[in-house]
């Protein structure tokens, strides 16, 4: 469904036309909500990345080069944009960067803030990136798998937040039982890749 369409369904059942602002908000925060209910494959992203030079150490400013990051899935060190079996890096906590003898861990990464630092035991200087990234919310460019598989989560989450505000208590918590009944769909439809 697309944003206008969504917004209508949210009006049938809060006969609150006169709310389009919070409605609209509501529609944004139920979208992104209903990406974090989980890892969904659905919204992964790849994308290779090539660094200006070869070295053992590189960086890669997260939000910066994707403006709806969420999380990192895998990073790999690759030879060409061909390469599709690269050395994968593991993760690692940023105070674990050195191994149990004293030296620097090597084919690993760490998030320190909005960077993610790459150390590599050959120089390189190309990589491919599995992402998770959010939904685009903005009216214009609306953008979710979810509204277009599962759009009734997003259409009673927003619905139950916007009746909540206006203090429709019962109708609300009405709403969050179609939420819940709508989230086992969503992990159903969200977290199976293959159709049986």
């Amino acid at each position: 469904m697309t944003f206008a369409e969504i917004l209508e369904e949210v009006y049938l059942i809060t006969n609150r036309r006169d709310l389009e602002a919070e409605t609209k908000s509501a529609i944004k925060k139920a979208t992104i909500k209903a990406h974090l209910t989980d890892f969904y494959y659905r919204d992964l992203f790849e994308t290779g990345v090539e660094f200006t030079e070869l070295s053992h150490r590189q960086a890669l400013d997260l939000n910066s080069m994707f403006n709806n990051f969420r999380a990192i899935h895998y990073v790999k060190r690759v030879d060409s944009s061909t390469d599709e079996v690269g050395v994968s890096f593991e993760e690692i906590d940023p105070t674990q960067t050195l191994d149990t003898y004293g030296y620097l861990r090597s084919d690993v990464f760490y998030i320190a803030g909005r960077t993610c630092e790459l150390r590599s035991s050959v120089a390189f200087d190309k990589a491919l990136v599995g992402i998770y990234v959010l939904p685009i919310v903005t009216e214009n460019e609306y953008s979710s798998w979810i509204a277009n598989l599962v759009p009734y989560f997003i259409i009673h989450e927003a619905a139950r937040t916007v009746l909540r505000v206006i203090g429709y208590l019962e109708e609300s918590n009405a709403q969050a039982r179609e939420v819940a009944e709508q989230l086992l769909l969503l992990k159903q439809t969200g977290l199976a890749t293959v159709g049986y």
